[in-house]
């Protein structure tokens, strides 16, 4: 933590909501609730996706989530660090959102309950 920013693991719902609110950028992990609480405070956050090739996550449902989304404007991807780098420089406010809610889950829970079914059958 430093006058600019704070950067943590896990916060309780109550400081995750405050710290949405109040911020300018959110830079996180491509998580559904991360986005969705971005988006119902009318903002676009900054993700990066956790991939199983680096031992991030057991799968890769947010690469996923996110090549599914990305062209919605809801956020922006910025998984390569020069991404991040570019974008804020260039950008000293964020741009907000095209919507502030994500539709159509639809083909996103198949794919996920495919992996899962996947995973379990051991052939993952």
């Amino acid at each position: 933590k430093n006058k600019n920013w704070n950067i943590f693991d896990f916060c309780s719902k109550e400081d995750f909501d405050y710290y949405i609110k109040k911020s300018d950028f959110v830079i996180s992990h491509c998580g559904v609730g991360v986005i969705t609480n971005c988006l119902k405070n009318n903002k676009k956050p900054l993700v990066i996706t956790r991939k199983f090739k680096n031992n991030e996550h057991i799968n890769n449902h947010q690469v996923e989530f996110c090549n599914h989304y990305k062209n919605d404007e809801i956020f922006v991807d910025v998984s390569d660090s020069n991404d991040l780098s570019n974008f804020i420089s260039i950008n000293k406010k964020l741009l907000k959102p095209s919507r502030n809610y994500i539709t159509d889950l639809k083909p996103l829970k198949i794919k996920i309950f495919e992996i899962i079914n996947k995973q379990l059958k051991g052939n993952g």
